[in-house]
C-alpha cells in the first residue's frame, strides 16, 4: 500500500483540529485551571453558561464592604474564630440563618413553615422586623450557602461566615 499525497492531505485534516485544541489547552492550562477553580458551580441556561458562585461571593464582598465599620468590624472578627471544614462551616451558618428567621417569625406570630427562607425573610423586612440590610444579607448568604459545594475554600467560607456575623 502506498501513501499519496492526497492521503496525506486528508489525515492532517482530520488531525488538524483536535491538535490545534490541544495546544491551546496545554498553551493555556494555568489560565484554565483558574477558571474552573473560580467557577465552583455553573448555570446553564438557555442564555448561556455562567460562573455562578464566584459571582455572587464578589456581590456578597461588595455588600461588606458598603456596610457600616462597625458592622464590618464584628464581621471581621468571625477570620480569627473559623473551626472546622469549610463546607461543614457554610451547612451551619445556613441553618443557624433559618433557625434566626423561624425565631424571629415565632415571636411574632408568623407561621414560618409556610415559606422559604428568602420568603420569610423578605416579609419580616416588611412588617419591620429586621432591616432591609440585613434582608439583603441573610439572602445573600443563604443563595451563597445553596450554590456552595463541598470543594469551597477556606476563605470562600469566611465571607459567607462574615455575612452571617453582620446579622446576629
Amino acid at each position: 500500500m502506498t501513501v499519496t499525497f492526497g492521503d496525506l492531505v486528508q489525515l492532517i485534516s482530520v488531525i488538524i483540529w483536535p491538535l490545534t485544541l490541544l495546544i491551546i489547552v496545554f498553551k493555556f492550562k494555568s489560565f484554565f485551571g483558574g477558571a474552573i477553580n473560580r467557577m465552583q458551580s455553573l448555570d446553564a441556561s438557555a442564555s448561556g453558561i455562567s460562573m455562578t458562585f464566584q459571582n455572587k461571593l464578589d456581590e456578597a464582598k461588595a455588600l461588606l464592604s458598603k456596610m457600616a465599620p462597625q458592622l464590618r468590624d464584628s464581621a471581621k472578627s468571625v477570620t480569627v474564630s473559623a473551626q472546622g471544614f469549610p463546607y461543614e462551616r457554610v451547612l451551619k451558618v445556613k441553618k443557624e440563618l433559618e433557625e434566626f428567621l423561624n425565631q424571629k417569625a415565632r415571636n411574632h406570630g408568623i407561621e414560618a413553615s409556610n415559606h422559604n427562607p428568602s420568603n420569610l425573610s423578605s416579609q419580616l423586612s416588611e412588617i419591620g422586623l429586621i432591616t432591609f440590610q440585613q434582608q439583603k444579607v441573610i439572602n445573600a448568604a443563604l443563595d451563597l450557602a445553596n450554590s456552595a459545594n463541598p470543594a469551597i475554600t477556606d476563605e470562600q467560607a469566611q465571607v459567607i461566615e462574615q455575612l452571617y456575623a453582620t446579622v446576629k
